[in-house]
Order: C-alpha cells, then sequence, then structure tokens
C-alpha cells in the first residue's frame, strides 16, 4: 500500500504548473515540460500567436508542435474520479455516522398523548 507521503507526491505531479490544477488536457513541449493546452494558450499576449517560451526553462516552443500527453491525461482522469469517490464516500460516511449516533426518534401513539393531557 502506498504511503500518504508517496500518494501526495503522486498528486503533485499531476499538477500544471500554470494554474496549479490537475491536468486538464495536457500537452507536452519538446522541453518535456508539461502544461494544460488552455494554460499554454493563455501564455499568448497576441491572439493567433503560436510561439513562445516555455513557462518552466524558457525553451522556445511552437503551439502547433506540442503533443497531447495521453499517459498524463489518463492519470490525471483517474485522479479527479478518485478524489470526487473519496469525498462522496466521506460525506456519505459522515452521513450516516451522524444519524447513527443521533438518538432515536420515536413517534408517539396519538392515543398516548390524550391520556396524558
Amino acid at each position: 500500500m502506498a504511503s500518504v507521503r508517496e500518494v501526495s507526491s503522486i498528486a503533485e505531479d499531476l499538477l500544471c504548473p500554470i494554474c496549479l490544477s490537475i491536468f486538464q488536457d495536457p500537452h507536452m513541449l519538446a522541453c518535456s515540460h508539461n502544461f494544460c493546452f488552455s494554460c499554454l494558450e493563455s501564455c499568448f499576449t497576441a491572439k493567433g500567436q503560436h510561439k513562445g517560451l516555455c513557462p518552466e526553462c524558457r525553451a522556445p516552443f511552437d503551439l502547433q508542435d506540442a503533443v497531447r500527453n495521453r499517459v498524463l491525461s489518463n492519470l490525471s482522469e483517474k485522479c479527479i474520479k478518485s478524489i470526487f469517490c473519496d469525498e462522496l464516500n466521506l460525506k456519505l460516511t459522515l452521513k450516516f455516522k451522524n444519524e447513527k449516533h443521533r438518538p432515536p426518534t420515536r413517534k408517539i401513539h396519538p392515543s398516548l398523548i390524550r391520556s396524558v393531557l
């Protein structure tokens, strides 16, 4: 089983260095750095511009040469699904745990209420 440190390290590797979120449509530049495609597009100030510098190492790149990183994309999607499932499981666990510890609510039969009054 993976340790907390290992899982944390893996999760950090799935973060885009520009938006600091889990990769969405990751693309790899010739220098081997990966970024979300939309983050790479936002690096250009002029519309229609396709040449720029890598945000990490400043190596020149052409956006048209950026290749979709399918492995990183698949890992990111699995991570997102896992996080969603973990959060959902946590919410359900907390909900049932809270309900379990609540005192049971009992309905009082109307005849008993009348007899007390």
